[in-house]
């Protein structure tokens, strides 16, 4: 059998936790609520129950067995007056952790209300905790009367999970988990409503967190909270074990960034949530396969989603903060394959050097020019055919400001990191490029030539990274221009560290309206064959 079509086929439909071997159990827990019979707005009933909740569990349920290789009977299904906080925090006991051990796969989905509320046991450093509203939770959203019971909080999330070690665990979440925003968040969403009305918001505590004192409300605390707060912080595996309170193989998947609201889509009357149709269909039409290889990574899926919800809140109003699909998971996790498309391709397997810093790991997202002002440009002379000991000239031209990082890519398997680089920094260059620059490698002031010294082909890979994404902490281990140990590896750590960054400007009221900024990547290359 062709190796790539055996590869293939091992990896058909597994899952994005899939690193589980094909022996292992899999367990799926799947929440869906429309109906919250016990939350009243000044008193009256009814007013926040959802449309789209169940249709999405039942769409994530036979997602699962279609594309995520679960059986029917791996997966255990509450919607609505099933879902009660007893009956989810029993079964996620029951099926998740009693029912697999070391090696299988947990898989829990939610889609219903969030909120925030207050933080009753001090171990938020902000004062708030984010919770999720089972069909029972109870309370009043408005007055003095103000306040909920009966949620299941981020904490308990957190002691289940830490209960599930040595499985691969996936956590997709399709509800706010914070709902710090100011005044006005639903009413700015009626402009574009269904017909009656309905705007399809999934937060129970959409101007801010409920029972909150005035000490906590003050615009400084909520500003960052609204910075910092995530659902489950996902805590690298050799972190110290006074900071590990999650399973070292879990990917955590939110509809929306601290703040912003999750919302139905309009476009089917409120039918179904956004990001849970987004999700679904990406895989399932194969539109999430950005650089149509046939296979769909983590990474892709979630560019992927970010365009989706950049296209449609450009036609409908996402509320003050719009729609920045997250993120949260292990080291290695962005470049696992999520399925293989129909477009799977059966030739030969691309050569060692293909896997790194490729578009499936480091996708740029649809639009990401526009956005950032411009792209990114790669060139070689002599359309890169070179002679062996001719001096390499790279010249890169972005359109827009960011971090740059130049990589040969080689196809021998060999990668280095041609900038940024020791020489390079000490003389002075700065690593970040500006926008509309042209940049040569080497430059004027560097001190070093790029001279070949083996005959050979690869690709000169360009990245802007336009964002707050910390891609410093990676590259300064290899500034010695030498070839990179453990290559997939250092694009992994790069991919993880521009996935997960997103800025959520903090200070005046008026910022805390303004959209989350997920890191974009701008990527050009140029390939080359020395002679």
């Amino acid at each position: 059998m062709n190796p790539l079509r055996q590869a293939a086929l091992a990896l058909l439909c597994a899952a994005i936790v899939g690193s589980a071997p094909a022996a292992a159990k899999t367990r799926a827990l799947v929440v869906g609520i429309n109906d919250y019979p016990g939350i009243t707005v000044n008193g009256v009933g009814g007013q926040r129950n959802l449309r789209g909740a169940v249709n999405d569990a039942r769409n994530m349920q036979d997602a699962l067995t279609k594309f995520f290789d679960v059986k029917p009977e791996e997966i255990k299904l509450l919607v609505d007056a099933d879902a009660s906080r007893e009956n989810v925090l029993a079964q996620f006991r029951e099926w998740l952790i009693e029912s697999t051990e070391s090696g299988d796969r947990a898989i829990f989905y939610f889609a219903g209300h969030g909120a925030q509320v207050v933080d009753t046991d001090g171990d938020e450093d902000d004062g708030f905790d984010e919770v999720l509203a089972p069909s029972d939770v109870n309370g009043e959203l408005q007055g003095s009367a103000a306040g909920l019971t009966g949620f299941i909080t981020d904490d308990e999330i957190e002691e289940l999970l830490a209960q599930l070690a040595g499985r691969d665990v996936m956590m997709v979440v399709d509800a706010c988990h914070s709902g710090t925003i100011t005044r006005g968040a639903l009413e700015a969403r009626t402009s574009d409503a269904a017909d009656d009305g309905y705007t399809g918001v999934r937060t129970l505590t959409p101007n801010g967190p409920i029972e909150a004192s005035a000490a906590l409300q003050d615009l400084g605390t909520r500003s960052a909270h609204r910075t910092g707060t995530r659902l489950i912080e996902v805590v690298a595996a050799d972190a110290p074990t006074t900071e590990k309170k999650t399973p070292d193989l879990l990917a955590v998947w939110t509809a929306v960034a601290s703040a912003q609201l999750a919302v139905e889509d309009l476009e089917l009357g409120g039918g179904e949530g956004l990001f849970t149709n987004r999700f679904v269909k990406g895989i399932a039409d194969g539109s999430a396969d950005l650089n149509k290889n046939g296979t769909i990574t983590a990474s892709e899926l979630l560019t992927f989603l970010r365009s989706e919800s950049e296209k449609y809140c450009k036609e409908f109003n996402c509320g003050p903060g719009g729609l920045t699909p997250t993120l949260e998971a292990h080291v290695g996790y962005d470049g696992a394959a999520v399925v293989q498309t129909a477009s799977a391709t059966t030739e030969a397997p691309k050569a060692e050097g293909e896997k790194i810093a490729s578009s499936d790991e480091l996708p740029q997202q649809e639009g990401a020019e526009a956005a950032a002002g411009g792209g990114v440009n790669v060139a070689l002379p002599s359309d890169g055919k070179m002679k062996l000991g001719e001096a390499l000239l790279v010249t890169i031209n972005s359109g827009a400001a960011g971090e740059l990082i130049v990589l040969d890519v080689r196809d021998d398997g060999k990668t280095v990191q041609l900038f940024p680089n020791s020489p390079s920094l000490k003389v002075g260059v700065a690593s970040v490029v500006a926008a509309g620059e042209t940049r040569y490698l080497p430059g004027d002031l560097d001190p070093f030539e790029l001279v070949p010294d083996a005959a050979g082909s690869g690709r000169i890979v360009a990245l802007v990274i336009v964002g707050d994404a910390e891609v410093t902490e990676v590259t300064k281990k290899f500034l010695n221009l030498e070839p990179i140990p453990g290559a997939e590896e250092y694009v992994a750590s790069l991919s993880r560290q521009i996935n997960r960054a997103v800025t959520l400007p903090t200070g005046s009221e008026e910022a805390l309206d303004r959209s989350a900024t997920p890191a974009v990547i701008l990527r050009a290359e140029a390939k080359y064959v020395i002679e």
